[in-house]
């Protein structure tokens, strides 16, 4: 839709007195075209931003649990929203299966997690589609205290990683005044344009194992401006070379570009820039730049810079979904859990869809935690001395009314089959008998 600017300034012509008729009818005509111009950009805006979909920004992970999620741009119901820069924590891993957790942002401009639930094959949890929009997922392996597929490489801790180079004596690669983390950072202090810091590898780096580029920095002192009258803008620029060939953009960091706030004299700050943000030109890069391209002398410092392989994506091809029909290319099965012996015996239907249980005495099972649909197995074996009984759950059911009859040879073993009904009730059959 035109803005209200627009709209007035169409007014302001057609009711003037003072401009020439041949002046009007010139800018009449420029008001046409600006009609045709929203006409199609609306019906391009309605074609394109009526699913939900992020536009930009993204999620790195940045250590344990946590992730560091851009400013984001998307479309909920056809309608454009944005949000801030945050960071997120995951809880804890499952002690006995992975999960999948989604990243999400939301319609009042918040990030959220929406957690999975942990399970032999994990599903990835679904959004709500009226008030999100994915960003990223992760998986959390069992007991894991970091995402799986996820690496960091150090590019500049302590200036011992990537070999480093500086323009002019206004820039210092071993600083020791102000760093994020450890004894040393990067620190430019009164540095014109042009001056810079280089940090090559001893090998080169393909395109394909980098995700993202990050990095912590600081402005010491309010930034001098490129161009008069906007303060605070296109005061540094990261870029990637190979040798002495530039293979990427430039990219600047103005104002508030991927979450960083160059007034913000106060604290580091968390900056990640995805591949494709910088535009790879070629098939790899050994050197990152770091230049100063404005107008006065620059004071800031840079820390803890890294590049990540194998950010979280939206490739859910080695995963079950839940609202889909899911095509198997390998065998699947389930871990058979082993349970705890004794009088009365406890099985956790969330944990496994098999379980083996060697009866020490007569003993009472209790199932807990069944769930509507749910199939399961039971391994049950006598022990060495054999002529062991089981009386069963209250939830249990059976044909005819009456629980099957177990062998009771020493060391022999049975095999029941179950599943849940809706109400949840266990109904089950003895499949397979003596089969030791």
């Amino acid at each position: 839709m035109p803005s209200r600017n627009y709209e007035n300034m169409r007014r302001e012509l057609n009711r003037s007195q003072n401009l020439p008729l041949s002046v009007k009818r010139v800018l009449r005509g420029v008001f046409e075209q600006l009609d045709e111009i929203v006409e199609v950009t609306s019906s391009f805006v309605n074609a394109n931003l009526n699913a939900n979909q992020l536009i930009s920004g993204g999620a790195v992970w940045t250590t344990g649990l946590t992730f560091f999620v851009t400013p984001c741009q998307y479309v909920i119901d056809g309608e454009l929203y944005k949000s801030a820069s945050a960071t997120v924590t995951l809880d804890a891993a499952d002690a006995t299966h992975p999960r999948i957790d989604v990243i999400a942002v939301n319609a009042d401009g918040t990030v959220s997690v929406v957690k999975g639930t942990a399970a032999a094959n994990p599903a990835k949890p679904e959004v709500s589609p009226d008030t999100q929009v994915e960003v990223t997922f992760a998986t959390i392996a069992a007991t894991a205290t970091e995402p799986t597929g996820v690496a960091n490489t150090d590019i500049y801790k302590e200036d011992t990683e990537w070999t480093s180079a500086v323009s002019d004596a206004t820039v210092s690669a071993a600083a020791t005044t102000n760093p994020y983390a450890g004894t040393k950072h990067i620190a430019f202090v009164d540095s014109l344009r042009g001056a810079y810091v280089t940090l090559t590898a001893a090998a080169e780096v393909s395109f394909a194992d980098m995700d993202s580029l990050s990095f912590r920095i600081k402005a010491d002192q309010p930034m001098p401006s490129k161009i008069k009258g906007r303060r605070g803008r296109n005061w540094m620029v990261v870029s990637l070379w190979r040798g002495t060939q530039l293979v990427s953009n430039y990219v600047a960091l103005d104002f508030n570009i991927a979450g960083f706030d160059s007034t913000n004299t106060s604290d580091y700050q968390f900056v990640s820039l995805p591949t494709a943000t910088l535009s790879p030109k070629g098939p790899a890069f050994d050197t990152v730049r770091i230049s100063v391209n404005a107008d006065g002398g620059a004071h800031m410092s840079v820390d803890n810079m890294t590049y990540q392989l194998g950010s979280p994506t939206t490739d859910t091809s080695n995963y079950a979904l839940t609202d889909t029909y899911n095509s198997w290319t390998s065998a699947q099965g389930s871990p058979i859990v082993t349970l705890t012996d004794g009088a009365t015996v406890t099985c956790d239907l969330l944990r496994a869809n098999v379980f083996e249980l060697t009866l020490g005495g007569n003993r009472t099972m209790d199932f807990t935690n069944a769930q509507p649909g749910q199939h399961f197995t039971l391994i049950l074996k006598q022990d060495a001395t054999g002529s062991r009984t089981v009386t069963w759950d209250a939830v249990n059911d059976w044909a005819g009314a009456t629980a099957p009859t177990l062998t009771t040879t020493a060391n022999a073993v049975d095999v029941l089959s179950f599943v849940v009904d809706s109400s949840g009730n266990i109904h089950g059959s003895l499949g397979i008998a003596d089969s030791s």
